[in-house]
């Protein structure tokens, strides 16, 4: 949640998160550049991989502070929020995740750090094949297809 300025190092610690929500008078820049020097923090690398190289360039580049809903439209945050719902937002996005089956959970967040280790996407999704299969025959998944076969 940023619910204020994340500028600088605030923005560095801010884009190393999966998710981001702002609420809609949040302000976010990095500013390092205007300070001569560079992100300290892996900021500017993880803004290269997960913002269009233009858009992460012109916000590295320029050092500009955008407000929370120029940094929605960057893909710099995932949603904006007025700031009394900003908690409430991001508690509900958070446990819809965390009502999900963790063995699920797991496996996906296993496909990002291959391809943040530099796998090609041939083996990634080998590997993500083998990972589904490995899960189809778990106790969790004959559960889980048994509860939605009854439903029907």
């Amino acid at each position: 949640m940023i619910n204020g300025h994340a500028i600088g190092g605030g923005c560095e610690f801010a884009i190393s998160c999966h998710f981001r929500f702002a609420a809609e008078t949040a302000v976010l820049g990095f500013v390092q550049i205007g300070l001569s020097i560079t992100t300290g923090w892996g900021g500017g690398s993880r803004l290269l991989d997960k913002l269009p190289e233009s858009k992460a360039l012109a916000l590295l580049l320029t050092g500009k502070r955008v407000s929370a809903q120029e940094a929605e439209r960057y893909g710099l945050v995932d949603a904006v929020y007025p700031a009394d719902r900003l908690r409430e937002e991001t508690e509900r996005f958070a446990a819809e995740i965390a009502a999900q089956p963790l063995s699920g959970i797991r496996a996906y967040m296993q496909l990002l750090r291959w391809k943040r280790d530099g796998l090609s996407l041939d083996e990634r999704i080998r590997r993500e094949v083998s990972q589904c299969a490995e899960l189809w025959g778990s106790d969790d998944h004959v559960s889980a297809v048994q509860r939605v076969l009854r439903k029907n």
